[in-house]
């Protein structure tokens, strides 16, 4: 069997990265297995995330898909899976005018 027919019956449920909460939110967004996020991409599931759950534009998050797009348990992120959330972060908030500008003096 191949990583993308195993990946085709992989339900979200099935996947260490998402607690009860996340599941029912990627219900809702008809999100079900593995394989829908990895067609998706990292930066895409991410914004499609943000896009119905505006609470989900942070870094936990975001390593939680990562991690499940690499094959690895969120607990077990390393620094580049981390900086690569903060990075996708820190763009959506510019995207989106949610950082603030710090005062001149």
């Amino acid at each position: 069997m191949t990583k993308s027919t195993s990946l085709a019956n992989t339900p979200l449920s099935k996947v260490k990265n998402f607690g009860p909460v996340c599941l029912n939110e990627f219900e809702a967004m008809g999100i079900l297995s593995l394989e829908q996020i990895q067609r998706l991409g990292f930066e895409q599931t991410c914004r499609k995330w943000v896009d119905h759950f505006p609470s989900r534009l942070n870094a936990n998050a975001f390593v939680g898909i990562l991690c499940a797009l690499e094959g690895v348990v969120w607990t077990k992120a390393t620094q580049n899976q981390r900086k690569t959330a903060h990075a996708l972060v820190k763009k959506l908030k510019s995207e989106l005018g949610l950082i603030k500008k710090s005062k001149s003096k």
